[in-house]
């Protein structure tokens, strides 16, 4: 069966959808924190780094993938 595309999981289902590790949820809830990110925000980091994840071929989003995602959310940051 083929795994969902991340932009096809409502942000509501990414737990279940697009679960993520423990070391890579303590990663995305840093950036999240440290910029105040609202709740689509936050999904819009997850998604990221889910393809990230995907790019490299890998079924784990790693916490390198959630920097890599927050530093490219940092570089189009004004």
């Amino acid at each position: 069966a083929r795994r969902q595309r991340t932009g096809e999981v409502p942000a509501q289902a990414f737990d279940a959808s697009l679960p993520l590790a423990a070391a890579a949820l303590d990663a995305w809830n840093s950036p999240c924190a440290l910029r105040d990110l609202s709740g689509r925000g936050a999904a819009r980091l997850r998604r990221v780094a889910r393809t990230v994840a995907d790019l490299d071929d890998r079924n784990d989003v790693t916490p390198d993938d959630i920097a890599l995602a927050a530093s490219l959310r940092e570089a189009l940051d004004p």
